[in-house]
């Protein structure tokens, strides 16, 4: 579980990724809301493959972060 402080970090790491545009649309709308609410499967898709495992490094251990890359 994250604290308020990661999780603001989290999502600062993932606004601020730099992707193609059209690249994950609604998951930007998300992050500005601060919430991963329902999102579409796609973006869900590029998230926990793509660039969940970028905005986790440094907020969890190591071993499982190794893991999730």
């Amino acid at each position: 579980m994250f604290t308020k402080d990661e999780w603001n970090t989290f999502l600062s790491r993932l606004g601020s990724l730099k992707v193609p545009i059209d690249y994950g649309a609604s998951l930007a709308k998300h992050v500005a809301n601060k919430e991963l609410g329902p999102m579409k499967t796609h973006d869900y898709h590029l998230l926990m493959q793509q660039m969940m495992p970028l905005c986790l490094r440094g907020l969890i251990k190591v071993e499982p972060w190794m893991v999730i890359m």
